[in-house]
């Protein structure tokens, strides 16, 4: 995403200089690019670039490229984003990005409320400081930035999700209809009620063709062996390799989101990417997006409309062809690279 928004800025005529975290090279890379180019190095550190070291590293190109933009990513944006913008006296434009949604991020970390309140005030000091803008990918964060850190310069830009769709390879098993979960096993994944919903719409009906595939691992999983040990309809396949994410998602009719609170979830963009509708919590940025019974069902997460929400997949069969196909579009609409590089570009120019 990050390389591919270098590349843009490029051919719009920038000179990008881009620092890689991973992967790392050890000389300096150049590339034309249209009427641009595209300057790239790695960081000194090998793990987080967050050392001294990795400072005056940074502040060395600060003053040879002297930017009049900086776009933070992810860790790897605080050494910029702080040092640009002292030693160019506030001169330049920063940016930095929203991932976390703070509330689900200390619920799933259980954090101490000493150091809680430390990483708010932190962030706080650092957005007010030494942000001119924070990009959020959905209006959940944007109100989550503003809640937690009454930072108001909050911009949307949803996340963009790179085409890998290869429709020849979106091959089904036509007996059962695979619903597919895809994700961390965290208590506001909703993961817990999403197979207790399925235990027992599966007593209540015994005869239904849907079955249900779990990938992902985090701090619940030994809970969620123990809750699909004894039935047979649910397929347990624990972490699985990024370069095998979307054929397990081409081989299910639906993926699932049963979030208690989300901000973006990749795995709806990658469900989309791949002409595959989404099961989707009312409680995520992306369920504003889309339109129920188009190229989703919404639920609220719990566990009786979780169970309401696979009766109604049983009885819409008839049109999934229609709801997979107006995912897909519904993709190339909303969450391509190029929509993305465009939205961000009008924001920096």
């Amino acid at each position: 995403m990050s390389y591919t928004l270098a590349n843009y800025l490029a051919n719009k005529g920038y000179r990008v200089v881009f620092i890689s975290h991973v992967p790392k090279f050890d000389e300096r890379l150049f590339f034309k690019v249209g009427t641009g180019e595209i300057i790239v190095y790695s960081w000194v550190s090998k793990n987080r670039p967050t050392t001294l070291k990795d400072f005056f590293w940074y502040l060395k190109l600060h003053f040879k490229y002297k930017p009049k933009t900086v776009i933070g990513h992810f860790v790897g944006g605080n050494i910029p984003i702080m040092t640009s913008k002292l030693f160019s006296f506030g001169k330049t434009q920063t940016f930095d990005y929203y991932h976390t949604i703070t509330g689900a991020h200390n619920e799933d970390l259980n954090l101490k409320q000493v150091k809680y309140r430390w990483f708010i005030f932190r962030k706080k000091m650092f957005y007010h400081l030494f942000c001119n803008h924070i990009i959020c990918p959905s209006e959940i964060s944007k109100s989550d930035l503003k809640n937690f850190y009454n930072y108001t310069n909050g911009v949307v830009v949803v996340n963009p999700m790179l085409d890998r769709y290869e429709e020849s390879k979106a091959v089904k098993n036509t007996n059962n209809i695979i619903i597919s979960y895809l994700g961390r096993f965290e208590p506001t994944k909703g993961i817990v009620d999403l197979i207790t919903a399925f235990n027992e719409f599966v007593v209540s009906n015994p005869n239904t063709k849907i079955r249900l595939q779990i990938a992902g691992n985090g701090s619940q999983e030994k809970l969620i062996k123990d809750l699909i040990v004894k039935n047979e309809d649910i397929t347990f396949f624990g972490k699985i390799p990024y370069a095998d994410i979307d054929e397990y998602i081409r081989k299910s009719y639906f993926t699932i989101i049963p979030s208690k609170f989300d901000n973006l979830p990749t795995v709806g963009l990658e469900s989309l990417m791949n002409a595959i509708p989404v099961l989707l919590s009312t409680n995520t940025g992306l369920t504003p997006y889309l339109q129920d019974s188009i190229n989703c069902f919404t639920f609220n997460p719990n566990v009786k409309e979780i169970m309401e929400v696979f009766s109604k997949v049983e009885l819409s069969m008839e049109k999934y062809s229609e709801m997979s196909l107006n995912a897909r579009e519904f993709y190339l609409e909303k969450f391509s690279m190029n929509e993305y590089c465009e939205s961000i570009y009008k924001i920096i120019k």
